[in-house]
Order: C-alpha cells, then sequence, then structure tokens
C-alpha cells in the first residue's frame, strides 16, 4: 500500500504540479517576474558567466601596415560564481492519507503541500535578492549593484592589478550615497532619481530596465508627479503591462518591492535608510541547474516519521556580466522635508 502511496503522488506531481512550477515561482512581484525572462540553464562546476572588459588599446596611425605592432594581451574574459542550493521538503502525514475522505482529498494535499513549497522557495530568492550575500544565500541586488573595490565580486577584485587586465575600476557599479553638501543622505527626489538613470545611461549608452525601490519610498515618489504624467514614456514597458503600478523615471519605470531594503534613515552609515536599485536585465539574471532544479524530486517513506516527504530544489546563483550598467542609491531619507532636499552625488565607474 505505501508503494502505492509513493507511486501515486509521483504520477500526481509528474502530471499537474511540477508543469506549472515556474510560472508559480516567477510572479507575484515586478523583480521575480522580470527574473524569468533572464533565467538559463547552465552546467559545470562553477558559473561562468562572459564580461565585457576593454581590451587592446585603439591607437591612431599613420597606414595600415607599418606602425602596426602586434601584442598579446591578456584579459578577464569571464566572471566565476559559485552555485547556491536552496530546498524546501513537502511532509504530508499517513495519518492524513489514511484520513482523508477519497482519492480526491489526497490529491487536494499535494497541490496545498507543494504549492506552499513553491511559495517558499520564490519567497527565499525574492528576500535574498535585497540582502547582502550571507552563508549559503545568493548573491543579491546589494552585491551587484555597489561600489567597493577592494571586495571580490564574481572572482575579481576592481582594484587589485593582479586580475588578467590588472585594475579594472569599469567592474562596479553606479552609487549615490550622498548629497553635493556631504550631509550623509539623499534626498528621495525624482530629480535624483533621473540624475541616476542620465549618468548610467552616458557611461553605458543604454537605460536600465527597472528602478526598484521599497513601498514606503514609492509613495514619496508617487507623491511628486500628477497622474497624466505617471506613465510617462514607459506605457509598453514590460511591468506594466504585466499589470503592476510604475511610475515613469526618465522613460525607465520605478516600482515597488516590499522585499526590497528600506528603514527610517538615522545615522548616515552606508545603506541606512531606504534604497533604489536601477537593474539592466541585458547585464543580471538568474542561472540555474537544469535537472533537478524547479521540480521534486520523488517521494519517499522515511523509516522514522509517519509520512511521506518530497523536495523541490533550486541550483543556481544571480549574476551581472557588466556591474557599471547597474546602480544603486543608498542612505535615501524619505522623512525629510522638501525644503532641504538637494542634489545627490553620483559616483560614476570607468566607462571602459
Amino acid at each position: 500500500m505505501a508503494l502505492d502511496w509513493v507511486t501515486t503522488f509521483d504520477a500526481i506531481v509528474r502530471e499537474h504540479i511540477e508543469p506549472t512550477v515556474v510560472d508559480n515561482f516567477f510572479r507575484e512581484t515586478p523583480v521575480m517576474t522580470e527574473l524569468r525572462q533572464t533565467a538559463k540553464p547552465v552546467t559545470g562546476d562553477e558559473i561562468h558567466e562572459l564580461i565585457e572588459h576593454t581590451g587592446p588599446t585603439a591607437s591612431w596611425v599613420a597606414d595600415e601596415v607599418t606602425n602596426l605592432t602586434a601584442s598579446r594581451v591578456e584579459e578577464v574574459t569571464r566572471a566565476v560564481y559559485p552555485w547556491r542550493h536552496a530546498e524546501v521538503d513537502a511532509r504530508i502525514s499517513k495519518f492524513k492519507i489514511n484520513a482523508a475522505r477519497g482519492p480526491e482529498a489526497v490529491a487536494d494535499q499535494i497541490r496545498i503541500k507543494t504549492q506552499s513549497c513553491i511559495n517558499a522557495l520564490r519567497m527565499a530568492v525574492s528576500t535574498s535578492i535585497f540582502t547582502d550575500q550571507t552563508g549559503n544565500e545568493i548573491l543579491g541586488l546589494t552585491d551587484i549593484c555597489d561600489n567597493v573595490c577592494d571586495t571580490e565580486f564574481g572572482g575579481i577584485v576592481p582594484d587589485v592589478s593582479d586580475n588578467k587586465a590588472g585594475e579594472m575600476p569599469q567592474w562596479v557599479a553606479h552609487v549615490m550615497e550622498d548629497d553635493a553638501d556631504s550631509n550623509g543622505y539623499v534626498a528621495p527626489s525624482i530629480a535624483n532619481l533621473k540624475k541616476m538613470v542620465r549618468y548610467i545611461t552616458d557611461t553605458c549608452g543604454e537605460k536600465p530596465h527597472l528602478i526598484v525601490v521599497h513601498p514606503e519610498y514609492y509613495n514619496v515618489v508617487e507623491a511628486q508627479v500628477s497622474e497624466n504624467d505617471r506613465l510617462a514614456g514607459i506605457r509598453n514597458a514590460n511591468v506594466v503591462q504585466m499589470g503592476f503600478d510604475a511610475i515613469g523615471i526618465n522613460g525607465v519605470p520605478l516600482v515597488s518591492d516590499l522585499d526590497c531594503t528600506g528603514s527610517a534613515y538615522s545615522s548616515g552609515s552606508r545603506a541606512d535608510g531606504y534604497e533604489a536599485f536601477f537593474i539592466n536585465w541585458n547585464y543580471c539574471g538568474l542561472r540555474y541547474e537544469a535537472v533537478q532544479s524547479f521540480k521534486f524530486n520523488g517521494w519517499k517513506e522515511p523509516t522514522d516519521a509517519n509520512d511521506i516527504i518530497n523536495f523541490l530544489w533550486l541550483h543556481g546563483n544571480l549574476v551581472c556580466s557588466q556591474r557599471r550598467a547597474m546602480g544603486r542609491m543608498f542612505n535615501v531619507n524619505i522623512a525629510m522635508a522638501q525644503s532641504d532636499w538637494q542634489d545627490g552625488t553620483v559616483v560614476r565607474p570607468s566607462a571602459t
């Protein structure tokens, strides 16, 4: 009888649950929905991501042959990211299976348990995206959208000369964490958001695809625009077409996400207050191992419990191939009086 349970449960999951796991995982928030478009299966002991970086220096020469010199130039061609592993267990009591009123009731239990697993996995990823990577968690936007030059990211330390191509000052993001008077905080003005978009565009030749802030920060920005101007330049943006609320900032949709970091400004330390993340999905995305990820690995009967158990896995990581196309605002003080708002200062990475 027990074997029949396992076989039946596997059949239900295989036919009715697994085809919908990906759809149910990449939903609910603008970031998770957009992340689906970037998700790619990869293989290998580590995750290798090709990166953009300058190679040989261009020179103006007198003619097409005589003044050319040939030299071999070492280049950093890829960033390397570790695998991260997340699992959620689905556990159904054998007693509840036996007490269920018919096969439909058993099937309902399986659907509820497996959907709860999918929700838990989605929440684990969604919250980790907006926090510094610790322990076994995936990398987050706080790691990607940073400009600390002496910290390794993707196997590369921006200001260390023993990288294959020497120092890589472009391997950092655009950052605004202070205003012009060095007060230690940033005003929540639309002008500052627009400035960040403009600086990123000037450096990289393309705009971010999305700006993400906490709902409280979003409310402050929304109060600065009229209803007629709210969707200016973004009516065809993916997040708008998907039905999410958004505000146009120089043609880039700004959206709210409850998992985005934000708290009352107090001390002026880095990452105090609220934050804004500027994401270019061309260079940022989820990489995953395809054999087990987003799949249940089969129902089993443990010998030490009166249960049937299964596991849902995600093996992968968030990666970036061009950090300078990304941006982050720290220390945003959403409670400051508008009369105190000042122009923020953007720290721009190298454009090469």
